[in-house]
């Protein structure tokens, strides 16, 4: 398989994933959200040599952040989102900046 090929199959992939997420999310079948986030923190610690864990997992339906790391030495912390828009990711950056100064997320502290 040639470049092109692998492009073409990786861009189609992503399609039909964030397809799939919006249907689901607009029919209010939000459980795809947690396979995707998993895909993300896998394929995100793989390209960039990250430590990313779940946040959902260790703090249920965390506000604005998805993925972090869990080291104190050099926190981070990652959003995935299936929505698309500016206010949404201003008003999202917001969130995520009032809770982590009130050290709530494990990638905060």
């Amino acid at each position: 398989m040639n470049r092109i090929d692998l492009i073409n199959n990786i861009t189609r992939y992503l399609t039909i994933l964030k397809t799939e997420v919006e249907l689901r999310n607009a029919l209010n079948l939000q459980d795809i959200n947690v396979h995707a986030e998993t895909y993300f923190r896998l394929l995100l610690n793989l390209l960039l040599e990250l430590d990313l864990k779940n946040i959902n997992i260790v703090d249920r339906n965390a506000t604005a952040i998805d993925l972090g790391t869990m080291s104190r030495a050099s926190p981070s912390c990652r959003w995935a989102s299936a929505f698309r828009g500016s206010m949404r990711r201003a008003a999202t950056c917001r969130r995520a900046a009032n809770v982590r100064h009130a050290g709530g997320h494990p990638c905060s502290n």
